[in-house]
Order: C-alpha cells, then structure tokens, then sequence
C-alpha cells in the first residue's frame, strides 16, 4: 500500500485510520462507563427501594394487637426475588423502627394469613401475580408495597415509581384503610401521588 501511494498521502491515510481506531476506542470506552454507571444507578436504586421497606413503618398508625409483645419485631416480608429483595436480606439486618423494634427479613412464597408480615414488599412480578398477593394480605393490618411502574391495578398500598430518575413512591389510602392502616401526613407530603379515600 506504501509503494502505491506518495509520502504525503500515506501519511494521510495513516493518521485517518488512527483517528477512526482512537474514534472507536474512545466510543468503546464510553459505552462502558455507561454500562457501569448504569449499573451503580440500578443497585443505588434496589438499596435505595430496599431501605425504605421498614423506614415505611415509621409513618403508619397501626391498629391496637398488631404486635404480640412490646418487643416483637417488624417483620418485613419479601415475595419475589428481584434486585430489591435481595438486598433487603441485608440492610434491615440490624436496624429498628417503630421506637425500637427489630427488624427481621422473612422471605416467602406467597403470602397467607398467618405468616405474621407486617410490611408485605411484592417485587417486580407480573401483574396478575402481584395482583393475588397484594389480595391475600387485603384486610390484615399489613403494609403492602409493590415495584410495579405501569399497571395501576397491580398495586400496594404504596407502590415504587421513578421520576426524574429518583425513587418515589405513591400511596393508595383507600388500600391503606382496607388494612386498617392510617399513613402519616409526613409520609404523604413525600409521595409523588396520594389517591384519596373514594
């Protein structure tokens, strides 16, 4: 290729395609500090979902024989096995809520009526599935939260949602009163949305 072309014009063709290999590098490179940054911004999210599921308990009004003894724990239920219940094993290990109880993790198939939840958290499943689970706790003085973006109809009673690439979350106080729950007013001024008591 040298012998067909002049000095200046190899010298040419050799500084383009460095250019398109730096050009190609740089993009490669680009695209993995995006693909790593993303994935810090997804984990941040799952810890950031995975701590609130007992900081919750500290703004609702639980009705009286919720909890057996003055010391029982929160329990905080997890059915599904997305990126949020998987760290939730971890980062409520140690705290408390509720002026001092522990908070214990439970992970479980599905919920039933006696499997003691107090915060019942549904991972992303699909929506007839989280539907049956947010209905098994219906009734019982249980929290019941859900990672579900899109279909309202599959939902807790509060239930995570992304906006402006922030966790937020909105709250359903006709669900928390099926549950003989009362969400504070602090709680509530933080949601995205409230729908009220029909």
């Amino acid at each position: 290729m040298r012998d067909r072309l002049a000095p200046a014009a190899w010298r040419a063709a050799t500084a383009a395609r460095r250019v398109r290999a730096l050009a190609g590098l740089t993009l490669a490179m680009a695209l993995c500090v995006c693909v790593r940054a993303r994935a810090q911004e997804v984990q941040l999210e799952y810890a950031v979902k995975a701590t609130y599921l007992y900081k919750f308990a500290d703004y609702v009004d639980w009705p009286d024989g919720t909890f057996r003894a003055p010391d029982a724990p929160l329990v905080v239920c997890l059915v599904g096995n997305d990126g949020v219940a998987q760290l939730a094993d971890a980062l409520v290990a140690g705290h408390t809520a509720l002026e001092g109880r522990p908070v214990v993790a439970r992970r479980i198939a599905a919920p039933s009526r006696d499997a003691g939840c107090h915060v019942l958290y549904v991972g992303a499943r699909s929506a007839a599935a989280t539907q049956e689970a947010v209905r098994a706790a219906r009734g019982l003085p249980v929290l019941t939260v859900t990672d579900t973006r899109n279909d309202d109809a599959a939902r807790g009673i509060i239930a995570f949602v992304i906006v402006d690439n922030r966790v937020r979350f909105d709250v359903d106080l006709a669900a928390a009163a099926q549950n003989h729950l009362a969400i504070s007013s602090k709680l509530l001024n933080l949601a995205a949305r409230v729908r009220q008591n029909p």
